[in-house]
Formats: C-alpha cells, structure tokens, sequence
C-alpha cells in the first residue's frame, strides 16, 4: 500500500514537471523568435532597405510617389483635352439640337399627353382592382350554383309532400261578397297547429280527430257566409273562434295526473295543449281541440291515470290508443305504420320556412354576384383600354426615338454625362497630385537627416538584440534544467517500480516455501500422533504383560 502511495506522488511530481517544462518551453521560442525577428530588422536598417518601423526605405517612398506623381500629371493632361474636345463636340450637337426644336417639342408634347393617358388609365385599374377579385367572383358563382342546386331539390321535395298532402288537406272558397277580408278564415285546424315535440305528433293527431279538418274563422258570422255564399266544394264545419268553448282541463288536474304517473310526471303525462304550438288569435281553436286531453307515454301510464278516480280524463298514448273514462279502448295506428298527417303538415311548414331562408340568401347572393359582374366588367373594358393606350404610347416612343430630334437630344444628353465624368477624373487627378506633393516634400525633408537617424535606429536596435539574447538564453536553460529536472524523476520512477518488482517476486517465494514448510509440519504432527498412539498401546501391551 505504501509503494503504491510512493508511486502515485512520484507520477504527480513528474506531471507537474512536464507542465512546467512546456510553459518554458514556450516562452523560450517566443524569446528567440523575437531575437530572429530584430536581427532581421537590424539586418535590413543596415541595408537601407527598411526604418526601424517596418516601412520601406526612404529611397523606395521616393521612386514610388515620384511615379504616383508622373501618373496623375498624365492623367491631368489626358483629362483637360478630352473636356475640351467633348465641349466643342456638345456645342455643335446643341445648336444642331436647336434647328429641331419646333419638330421635337410637338413630338414631346404628344408623348408626355400619352403617358398623362396611360397614368390616368393605370390609376383607375388599381382603384377598380381593390374592389374586384376575380378568384372572389369565380367563388362567388360557384357559391350562387350550390345554392340554386339546394333550393331546387329542397323545391322539390315540398312540391312532392304538396302533392301528398293536397287532396286531403284541400280548402278552397270564392269570396262570399264583393271587398271580403281573407284574413277572417284562418284555415284549417291541421295547418295552423305547430308540434313543439315531433314524438307527439301521432298522439296530437289521435286527440284531434275530425276537427283536425275543421275550419277555424274569426265570428260565427264569417262561417254563415263562407258556408252559403262561399261555393264550398266539400262539406266543411267551422269553427268561430267567438263562440266555441274555451274551457280547458284543470291545472290541478293535470297535476293530479303527473303525480299519479310517478317521479318523472311531468315528462310523461302532459296535457295535448302544452305540445302543441300556434298564433294568438288561434288560440281559443286550439284549447277547443286540444284543451282537455292528457298525453302519455305508454298504455301503462294512461290505464293508470285515465281510470284513477280523481282524475277521470281521456288520455291518449304517443302510439295513438286511447282510453276513455267511460270505460272504452280504441287502438291507434300500429308505431311504424301507415301514415302521420299532422307530422307531414310540420315537414312541409320547415321546409317552407327553408325556402324562405334560401330564397333571401339567393336573392342577396344574386345581387351581390351581379354587383361583382358588373365591377368585373368595368376592371376589364379599363383594362383592355389601358393596354391599347400603353401600345400606342411604347409606338409613339420608339417613332420618337427615330427622330433626327430624339436622336441629338439622347447625343446631348450623353455627352453632358461625358463631361461630368471627365470633369470627376480631373479632379480626382488634381487632388493626387496634390496629396503625392505633400508627401514627397515630407520625404525629401527626412532624407537629410536619415544618415542621423539610421544610425540611431541600428544602435537601438542592436540594444534590443542583446537584452533579446540574454531573456531567450535564460529560457533556454531555464528549459534545460526543467528538462534535466524531468529526466531525474522519471529515472527514480522507473527505479521504484523495478524494486517493488523484485519485492513482489520475493514475498511470493516466501510465501511459497512458508505453504511447504507448513504442509511438512502437519505431516510429522501425523506421524507424531501415530507414533504415540502406537507407544501407548505398545506400553498397554507391556504394562499387562508385567502384571502376569
């Protein structure tokens, strides 16, 4: 354990070494790359081909602004003859110019008109543009056909149920007397009823019998006419709601009724009043229909409340039995089978209501699909407008361009921009020479004293060699010992380990002969106990042997 631990420390020494011998490492090329760097400065300083700084000799600024400066004198001198030459050209192309004034100014006239034209044109396509889409008015028809298609089937399914309901449900009369008010006759009980629940409907239909056919008129007096002036083409009982019985079953009753039925009552026991719906002023007609008779859900329900003493009411089952108080049974029509009249009647009023629905939804998309027709129309006659304008004004121009005028106006216009960027070059040119003057004036000044200076830059340089020399030295046997220093560890290193090695190997001899020795001495312990064991009965035998 312990050579372990000796082992370990001595592996952290030798890390710690070699870290230390890198970092120096380092520093010592840094110093010595910095050494190479000043004799090379020094090296070119001496030459006269550098300053102390890095730069070029002052011979070489001078040969390079001199050139600088010949160049932009050329460049000057190229310049200020080619302005002059593009001025004198320009100067006869403008009084040429000037002969075709008259001829280019109505052409001009004429095309700036043109595109005012094509600008007013172009205004209004985008004015109508932002209130027509033409994918908005594909939509659009697409919508009004889905539409057109839904009313006509939805058409035809209440012209069919018409057509079934017609001939039993026909109510037709002539005005009894010239000027009669139409609104007295009300209609037929069955087409003024509104079912609130459609279940019911069979059951509504059994309580109201034959009245169901009856017609509902506002006096007495408008039934008198309507049955002797009316021309009635079948036997018709009516109905003044002035005089008819408006005395429907008790509120207490129907309660009693509820209460028998059980828990859920009032869901299964109702009065055929509360099912059904209607107009105010048909009211009384349909308390004189369906005032005194109770709805209920099963046989069981209206046996119960039907024949229960306190209650005593006709009832009638949501499968159209009937019981009556009195003590009879009629059976309705069998669930599932032929025909409910009063339902078909209510089919017939939703799908009215349907059609009412979409015949304003079509009317609105109508004129809304017509109004996008007509944008549409207008976007594309403007359109149409703008291309041909914009056609004659790309001719007008193109005739323009082949003008004598047009062609010395685009030779005027280009030479002006000749001369501008001839008029830009000689400036620049003027401003290098300027700048290339201040600059070879400063070097002439600095080759006076550059024997001074160089001097002065070689001694300080060589200054900064030597103290380069004695840093990068001092690194490198820094370097040098760290490295001597690393050898020596690794050395007693390798030399620990060899020695508890060879410790190892002995310790395992040892151990090998101290398992031997202990094997013999457990043998001659035997023999020992035999031995013994073989004396005391050997002495037993004498021993008895004496005694005899």
């Amino acid at each position: 354990m312990e050579c372990a631990n000796v082992k370990k420390e001595m592996e952290n020494r030798i890390k710690l070494c070699e870290e230390e011998a890198k970092v120096v490492g380092e520093k010592a090329k840094v110093k010595a790359e910095q050494v190479e760097i000043l004799q090379q400065r020094l090296h070119d300083v001496s030459a006269g081909l550098k300053n102390a700084d890095g730069n070029g000799s002052l011979l070489e600024q001078f040969s390079q602004y001199t050139k600088k400066e010949q160049e932009a004198a050329t460049t000057i001198t190229q310049e200020t003859m080619k302005l002059k030459h593009l001025a004198s050209v320009k100067a006869q192309a403008d009084m040429e110019f000037k002969k075709v004034t008259k001829e280019q100014s109505s052409m001009n006239g004429q095309l700036e008109k043109v595109e005012r034209e094509v600008g007013a044109l172009q205004n209004s396509v985008d004015k109508l543009k932002r209130g027509y889409n033409p994918e908005m008015e594909a939509s659009g028809f697409s919508n009004l056909e889905r539409l057109r298609t839904q009313y006509k089937t939805t058409s035809d399914a209440r012209r069919d149920l018409e057509a079934q309901i017609s001939s039993r449900f026909q109510f037709q009369y002539k005005d009894p007397v010239s000027g009669f008010d139409r609104s007295r006759v009300k209609g037929l009980v069955a087409k003024l009823v509104n079912l609130k629940d459609p279940k019911s409907a069979l059951a509504l239909e059994t309580v109201a019998g034959g009245r169901m056919y009856q017609v509902v008129v506002d006096t007495a007096d408008t039934g008198k006419l309507l049955l002797e002036k009316g021309k009635l083409k079948t036997r018709v009982t009516v109905i003044p709601l002035n005089k008819i019985s408006r005395i429907t079953l008790h509120q207490d009753k129907v309660l009693k009724a509820q209460q028998i039925a059980g828990k859920d009552g009032k869901r299964i026991v109702q009065l055929a009043l509360s099912l059904v719906g209607c107009e105010n002023e048909v009211k009384a007609a349909m308390e004189y229909v369906f005032g005194k008779t109770l709805i209920c859900d099963t046989s069981e329900t209206a046996k119960a409340v039907s024949f229960h003493k306190e209650v005593k009411v006709k009832s009638v089952t949501l499968d159209g039995d009937v019981y009556d108080p009195s003590g009879t049974l009629t059976g309705g029509k069998a669930k599932g089978s032929g025909v409910c009249w009063l339902l078909k009647l209510q089919q017939l009023q939703e799908l009215c209501v349907e059609l009412g629905e979409m015949k304003a939804e079509l009317m609105k998309l109508e004129e809304e699909q017509q109004a996008l027709a007509r944008k549409g129309k207008e976007y594309r006659e403007m359109l149409k407008k703008l291309e041909l304008k914009t056609h004659e004004h790309e001719l007008l121009k193109e005739q323009f361009s082949l003008t004598e005028g047009a062609q010395l106006e685009a030779r005027v216009k280009q030479l002006s921009q000749e001369i501008d960027q001839a008029e830009q070059a000689l400036s620049d040119a003027k401003e290098r020479a300027s700048t290339t003057a201040v600059k070879l004036k400063e070097i002439k000044s600095e080759m006076k004293n550059a024997e001074a200076k160089r001097k002065g830059e070689l001694k300080k340089l060589e200054a900064e060699i030597k103290t380069s020399k004695k840093a990068s030295a001092d690194a490198s046997k820094v370097f040098k010992e760290k490295q001597q220093a690393l050898k020596e560890l690794t050395l007693e290193r390798d030399e620990l380990v060899k020695e508890a090695q060879s410790s190892s190997n002995q310790a395992s001899i040892a151990e090998e002969l101290l398992s031997k020795l202990e094997l013999e001495a457990e043998s001659l312990e035997a023999e020992c106990v035999k031995a013994r064991e073989s004396y005391d009965e050997s002495k037993a035998v004498l021993d008895e042997h004496k005694e005899r």
